[in-house]
């Protein structure tokens, strides 16, 4: 089956993949820096087209990708071309590179788990590619921040292609959609809010502790996306 991603990589490389740069440098620099050696070992889960993947390289890190998308993995190579890069399913990857120093996962990518399951499995999955003492830094939207802001529509051009973009969130079943259309072709992704006490638990059943949350956009926490930093307690 067709990965969505796949086919319109070129697209979120153009449209999405810079826009939240500066937020993801900002949170790794404020969160993270400090605490990972100089060349640490990132893995960097859902590296979409490599942006960030490209910056930590440039910074002397080591990097290991990990996307769904073969496309997008094809971009995160060239902007990071000393990195290890696999097209993995979040929830169930099993590399060979593992005891890394830190994971990030940005771009609201652990929002598209719609369920509870899916997510403990991915925090486990990911503490069992870290070393003890590690650090996973990750963001996630929140219900009231779907209700403000995930509603709307944007157009996107890509050469002489247009793709019209609209994003709905449904309040009854907590499922905020963002359509895209080109031409004849259509495509949907979904997306679910967590919360913080429920991203908590999880965290602390897979094994890691919570260190720090805040707010990664110039709003309160619970209307933007929020950042969250967690340690990984025991080995994997």
């Amino acid at each position: 089956m067709e990965n969505a991603y796949d086919a319109l990589a070129a697209l979120y490389d153009s449209h999405w993949g810079t826009a939240f740069l500066s937020r993801a440098v900002h949170a790794f620099e404020t969160h993270l820096s400090n605490r990972v050696p100089a060349g640490a070992s990132i893995l960097d889960l859902c590296c979409g087209a490599g942006h960030f993947s490209g910056w930590l390289e440039r910074h002397g890190m080591q990097v290991t990708g990990v996307d769904s998308s073969r496309e997008l993995i094809v971009y995160a190579q060239r902007r990071a071309p000393l990195g290890q890069f696999y097209c993995r399913d979040m929830r169930d990857f099993a590399l060979d590179e593992r005891g890394h120093d830190a994971a990030v996962c940005y771009y609201n990518s652990l929002n598209h788990l719609m369920s509870a399951a899916d997510f403990l499995a991915t925090m486990r999955n990911v503490k069992a590619h870290l070393r003890v003492g590690g650090y996973f830094l990750f963001d996630v939207t929140l219900d009231a921040c779907y209700e403000k802001n995930w509603e709307g529509e944007e157009t996107a051009q890509l050469g002489e292609r247009q793709f019209e973009i609209a994003y709905r969130y449904d309040r009854e079943t907590k499922v905020a959609t963002c359509e895209i259309r080109s031409d004849d072709h259509r495509w949907e992704f979904e997306q679910r809010p967590m919360s913080i006490t429920a991203v908590e638990r999880h965290l602390n059943e897979a094994g890691f502790a919570v260190e720090a949350t805040a707010s990664l956009d110039s709003m309160n926490i619970e209307n933007g996306r929020t950042i969250v930093l967690a340690r990984c307690e025991a080995a994997g």
